[in-house]
C-alpha cells in the first residue's frame, strides 16, 4: 500500500480520482454475455496530463507495473 500512497503523493494534483480495484467482468458482444473480456481491467485511477505523452510517462510509475502487470493509459474527452 505504501508504493501506491507514495505514487499518488508524487503525482500531486495530477490525480483527479485514486481509483479502485475491479473484480468481476463481462463482456457484452452482438447481445452475447460472457465471463471475463480481452483486457479485462483490474482497476482504474484517474490522472490529468497536458497530453497523452505527458499521462503516459506519469503513469510509467504506477506501483501495479512492479508486479509484472500492464495497464492502459486512455484519453477522456467531453462527449455531450
Amino acid at each position: 500500500m505504501k508504493s501506491w500512497t507514495d505514487w499518488f503523493g508524487q503525482l500531486g494534483s495530477a490525480v483527479k480520482d485514486q481509483g479502485n480495484p475491479v473484480s468481476q467482468v463481462r463482456t457484452i458482444n452482438n447481445g452475447s454475455v460472457s465471463n471475463g473480456g480481452a483486457n479485462a481491467a483490474s482497476g482504474y485511477s484517474i490522472i490529468e496530463a497536458d497530453s497523452m505523452d505527458g499521462a503516459v510517462e506519469l503513469a510509467k510509475g504506477c506501483p501495479v507495473l512492479q508486479g509484472g502487470a500492464s495497464l492502459e493509459v486512455a484519453e477522456t474527452f467531453d462527449a455531450m
